[in-house]
């Protein structure tokens, strides 16, 4: 039922904005059949030529009734422009997800995202931990791409790339294991630290 009322109001809306742009085109072209006459004579011309008369009658009515339209904020849907020191919004909803410059958390809770995968430069990891309920030990995904990896797998990863000028990342959220799980610390305490890889910390690991 929501999605018929939905179909209903869209095809209502079309049709108001339809007899609107009607209406301008009308309007217009009655209007502007008065000036451009007049228009006509002030610029040295005798009487105006009749077909000059009607396209340019033609096209007048045809931009007022295209802008009423498609651009015209109240039949549009969109929102028009502001002015005074407050934001002009359009109509559409934004998403209010996305990553932070340093993970650190906000007001509004952590600030990292966890949409969707990273795109890492070469030589340059995120190992995005998993929560605590992980099968098989599975704890790690790199730049949050599937499948999980167990620490051999990650390790097996790490071990491909230019080891003068790695840099990983660790990065997790409110579910991730803590610091003290043994994923974590075998991965950090037992591997990397001990390796001398660079490391960098994100989202909910990051305590600057």
């Amino acid at each position: 039922m929501d999605a018929l009322f939905s179909s209903l109001g869209e095809g209502l809306f079309e049709v108001v904005r339809s007899v609107a742009a009607l209406l301008v085109f009308f309007g217009a072209f009655f209007v502007s059949g008065l000036l451009f006459p007049l228009l006509y004579k002030a610029l040295g011309g005798e009487a105006m030529p009749r077909f000059l008369l009607f396209w340019c009658k033609f096209l007048t009515a045809v931009g007022c009734a295209a802008l009423i339209f498609f651009y015209f904020p109240p039949l549009t849907g969109r929102g028009g422009p502001g002015f005074g020191f407050g934001s002009s919004g359009g109509g559409g909803k934004g998403n209010s997800s996305g990553p932070a410059n340093n993970g650190n958390k906000g007001t509004g809770g952590p600030a990292t995202n966890t949409s969707g995968p990273i795109v890492s430069p070469p030589n340059q990891l995120t190992i995005f931990m998993l929560d605590a309920r992980a099968t098989d030990n599975k704890y790690y995904k790199i730049n949050k791409q599937s499948p999980a990896l167990d620490l051999a797998g990650v390790e097996k990863r790490i071990n491909e790339l230019d080891s003068k000028s790695i840099m990983i990342t660790i990065e997790g959220d409110d579910n991730s294991v803590a610091i003290d799980h043994p994923a974590y610390k075998n991965l950090v305490e037992n591997s990397l630290k001990k390796k001398g890889i660079p490391l960098k910390f994100a989202g909910t690991y990051n305590t600057n």
